[in-house]
């Protein structure tokens, strides 16, 4: 991240990334995608802002995954919790590919705090 020099390791950090997952698997993904809101809501609101996700309408097997994280704390607590790691798992048997774009946050209502 030393390479962009607007990331501020206190500032909200979000993560996008887009998921194709495997042929069949795609109410089992989306089941799993709402079992990890569940967690998250309960266990992390201060940690983790935004967890959403939304479906490719031309390709049902395609997702856009939206997370924004309180900071870069926090987003590396959500590595290392021991139940997302277990959903990570779950999650890897079910995807053909992802990508992953990291960013950071410049603008909207949670901004004007910073």
């Amino acid at each position: 991240m030393s390479d962009n020099p607007a990331f501020d390791k206190s500032r909200p950090f979000p993560v996008v990334a887009l998921v194709t997952v495997k042929e069949g698997e795609e109410q089992t993904f989306l089941s799993l995608l709402q079992e990890i809101a569940v967690y998250l809501a309960e266990v992390a609101p201060a940690k983790t802002y935004v967890y959403s996700w939304a479906r490719d309408k031309e390709n049902p097997r395609l997702f856009s995954l939206y997370e924004v994280h309180a900071n870069w704390e926090a987003a590396m607590w959500h590595r290392q919790d021991a139940t997302l790691v277990d959903f990570g798992k779950r999650f890897a048997r079910l995807v053909e590919s992802t990508r992953q774009s990291i960013g950071t946050w410049v603008a909207g209502s949670e901004s004007a705090r910073y």
